[in-house]
């Protein structure tokens, strides 16, 4: 594995214009690309397990997932949590980073050269959560560095690829399902702010 994290680059200011637009596009582009590793389980759910959880569909899995959470979101718990029946339906299970941000992408010639950090969070769902999920990581309050003008790109980039129409059903499940992470007070802000709104 060859390159740098992205996170450098973001926080540099001076790098606007096209070079700073291709690199949030090549963060978007790898991140859909991981739903092209094939690799097939007999369910939908977390691959790291026990204690992940696991279900023989994609819906009793977001149900099955949230409830886990409910019980460790803390000072969260009182905000509504997402209804997963808004989730878009997805018939195929695909292999899912889910912690596709800045740190865990390498750069490197402006573009992405590799995704590192499959772990505890990588599941087998709908393949588009790591797009949702990767925009959902240049919010501010998990990426300061990130500007305005990358979550428009971004924003601007699900739109090219038909996919923004239901990212406001998945951010919400986004940000209910990160309920648990006590120990990262930028995840917990922006999932207060989600769940609030």
């Amino acid at each position: 594995m060859a390159g740098f994290r992205i996170s450098p680059f973001i926080a540099k200011r001076r790098q606007w214009g096209r070079s700073r637009h291709r690199l949030v596009c090549s963060y978007l582009d790898a991140a859909a690309s991981v739903g092209d590793i094939e690799i097939h389980m007999p369910f939908w759910g977390d691959i790291v397990a026990p204690p992940g959880i696991r279900a023989p569909t994609y819906r009793t899995y977001l149900i099955e997932k949230l409830l886990s959470v409910r019980p460790v979101s803390g000072s969260l718990a009182e905000l509504v949590m997402a209804d997963p029946e808004v989730m878009p339906e997805c018939s195929t299970p695909s292999l899912v980073h889910f912690d596709i941000f800045p740190d865990n992408v390498l750069v490197e010639g402006g573009s992405v050269s590799a995704i590192i950090d499959f772990g505890a969070s990588s599941k087998m769902a709908d393949r588009r959560l790591d797009v949702w999920s990767a925009v959902a990581y240049l919010d501010q309050e998990i990426s300061p560095s990130a500007t305005d003008s990358d979550r428009s790109v971004a924003l601007d980039w699900l739109a090219s690829k038909g996919l923004d129409s239901d990212y406001p059903s998945a951010k919400r499940w986004i940000a209910s399902s990160w309920c648990f992470a006590h120990d990262d007070p930028a995840v917990r802000s922006r999932c207060r702010r989600v769940l609030s709104a």
